[in-house]
Parts: C-alpha cells; structure tokens; sequence
C-alpha cells in the first residue's frame, strides 16, 4: 500500500471548500480566516511536493482549532481539519509522489489518528 499525497491534497481540497462556504456567512470571523491561511500553506507545500520544515509543522494549529471551536457544533468540518493536520505532520523527508507503506504499518497510522481523536489526545500529539 502506498500513502499518496493526492489524499492528503484531497482532504485540504475539501477541508478549503468548507472554509470558504463557513466564511461566505461569517467573513469576519478570524478563527475560519486563520484556518484559511494554514490550509492555503499546506496546500502549498503538496502541491509543490515540498516537505514542511518542523517550525512549519509547528505553526499548523488548525486540528487544536478544530477541536476546540467545531468538534461539538460542527464534527464534520472538525474530523476533516484532525485528519488533514495529522496526515501533513507526518509528511517525511522521504516523500516524493508516493511513499511506499507497508499495509500493517498504514493500519497503524490510520488507527493511531482515529484513537486520537477519539481519545482527546490529540491536542497533546500534535504539540509533540
């Protein structure tokens, strides 16, 4: 199994076109601007098959944002920023295209993120 950054690039796809829906009917507000801007960075940096630095994974806060201002009134929006944060923290110098993954291992990683955020323990995990 190989973990593409189409999906990653897919989740930020979708993570901005709910950002610019949300922003539509409420402009103002700075929590959507800011995670605008972070998904606008990341999405950079896939699309120019870039591997974010450890300050610019530092500076990615919107799965705490999720959390902490969509998870109870909006778990869509927040489930979709979690997973798009997590999936960019562990981009690896060794991404070009395609990484390959062995199956198990992809498993792990998918299980480790939804444990997370089932557990709150996400906040801590991307801190780290």
């Amino acid at each position: 199994m190989s973990v593409e950054i189409s999906e990653l690039s897919g989740l930020l796809d979708s993570a901005s076109k709910m950002v610019n829906d949300r922003l539509a009917h409420a402009p103002g507000w700075q929590v959507l601007q800011v995670i605008q801007t972070q998904l606008q960075a990341m999405q950079d940096d896939v699309n120019h098959e870039r591997v974010p630095t450890a300050e610019a994974k530092k500076r990615i806060n919107i799965g705490v944002l999720a959390v902490r201002e969509f998870e109870a009134n909006d778990p869509e929006f927040a489930d979709i920023l979690i997973k798009a944060a997590y999936l960019y923290k562990k981009l690896s110098p060794r991404l070009s295209t395609t990484v390959p993954v062995p199956q198990e291992q992809a498993n792990a990683l998918v299980a480790e993120a939804n444990t997370l955020q089932a557990t709150g323990g996400y906040e801590e995990a991307v801190k780290a």
